[in-house]
């Protein structure tokens, strides 16, 4: 009996259900390298990774793709809290309040959704800076429902904040100082309200 030939040795090699297996094989290193990439499997910088999650919220809120935005939330939630990043992890859920901004009952279920599952209290100026948006938005939609005076409360929680800190991007005057002293008047607090608006006429004055 002869030997096989070498021919005959590898011929199972190129078989089709071998050749299917292998292209299997590539289709699932390929994926499993993309998600590597995605993930940062490979030590990526947290910089790095932190903003390509921040690009993406931003392109797919601008295409408004509703899944897809908020698969990109929760990538930068578990990201930044496993990092200890309050500051970053509180601003995914004014991308959120941002996103439902027109539906006020949403916006405000995320902004308080932040409140409870915040795992400690902020520490520095940029974690404050971000519970100071937090608060002014949560009186903003509050006061869109009527609800006057939960809604001075958020304010007043915010003015506090920015006394403290006076953070310069933060446009205390319309934001702030002119919704309160509003909702004072309609309490029929006018002494707070002047004292809240003459408060905003200093901040204009301000340099």
């Amino acid at each position: 009996m002869s030997s096989p030939t070498q021919e005959e040795m590898t011929s199972h090699l190129t078989s089709p259900f071998t050749t299917m297996y292998l292209q299997f094989i590539q289709k699932i290193t390929l994926i499993w390298w993309l998600l590597a990439l995605h993930f940062g499997l490979f030590g990526q910088n947290p910089e790095i990774q932190l903003q390509h999650l921040n690009d993406k919220i931003e392109y797919f809120a601008a295409q408004e793709k509703l899944d897809s935005f908020l698969h990109y939330i929760s990538l930068k939630r578990d990201l930044t809290r496993k990092l200890d990043r309050m500051a970053d992890w509180t601003e995914s859920y004014l991308d959120l309040e941002d996103f439902h901004k027109k539906d006020h009952v949403k916006a405000l279920y995320c902004l308080d959704e932040a409140l409870r599952n915040a795992w400690r209290e902020p520490r520095t100026p940029d974690e404050w800076e971000q519970m100071l948006y937090l608060y002014t938005f949560q009186g903003y939609h509050l006061s869109q429902l009527s609800r006057i005076w939960p809604a001075v409360q958020d304010y007043e929680a915010a003015l506090m904040l920015f006394e403290e800190y006076h953070f310069p991007e933060y446009e205390a005057v319309q934001w702030l100082y002119k919704p309160l002293g509003n909702h004072y008047t309609r309490l029929g607090d006018n002494e707070k309200a002047l004292v809240v608006f003459q408060k905003a006429l200093l901040q204009q004055n301000t340099p």
